[in-house]
């Protein structure tokens, strides 16, 4: 019903994570990033879904928008899982 509902765009990407489909979990999260380009909720959802996906170099790009957007919280949550995707980035070397 609102196709624009940043919210809703969202949760309807959660759906698709919880069923391991990251490809289409980042449909609905790449549009609602588009409506709202500095919503931190959305850009550590879009972080998660690469990280999930196992794509760390996007991952680690969006959780870095992230830590510039979120709040204190969103922040360290961000920081700590951008040191863990380079370590593993590093463990691969």
């Amino acid at each position: 019903y609102y196709p624009d509902h940043v919210e809703s765009l969202s949760n309807l990407s959660i759906v698709y994570m919880i069923k391991k489909d990251y490809d289409k979990a980042l449909e609905p999260l790449l549009k609602a990033e588009k409506l709202a380009p500095t919503d931190y909720i959305v850009l550590s959802n879009i972080a998660q879904a690469y990280k999930l996906k196992g794509d760390n170099k996007n991952a680690i790009k969006y959780y870095e928008l992230t830590e510039k957007y979120g709040d204190e919280q969103a922040k360290a949550y961000a920081k700590q899982q951008i040191e863990e995707l380079k370590s593993q980035i590093d463990k691969l070397k």
